[in-house]
């Protein structure tokens, strides 16, 4: 039995912690506004992938590779060039 809930608690992803963490930032009923804007606005970019995925005639991992990989790209970039900018 202990084998299953460590399993189960090993599957506790990102977003566990996510949800967790803004509740405990903000208070419950902040928190749970915060959550349904941000989960809206998430799926919201997830339907937009699928309909690329669906208009292209690919899966939709493909398209969300390349969109997430760009901006994790993008952001790494800029986080570099803030970096060096605020050495000089």
């Amino acid at each position: 039995m202990g084998y299953v809930c460590n399993l189960g608690g090993a599957n506790a992803g990102n977003g566990t912690w996510l949800i967790g963490g803004v509740i405990a930032a903000c208070w419950f009923v902040v928190a749970m506004k915060v959550l349904v804007l941000s989960s809206a606005v998430s799926y919201l970019f997830l339907s937009l992938i699928g309909c690329i995925g669906y208009k292209t005639g690919i899966s939709t991992m493909e398209p969300s590779r390349i969109f997430f990989q760009f901006w994790m790209i993008l952001f790494y970039f800029r986080g570099r060039a803030d970096w060096i900018w605020s050495r000089r």
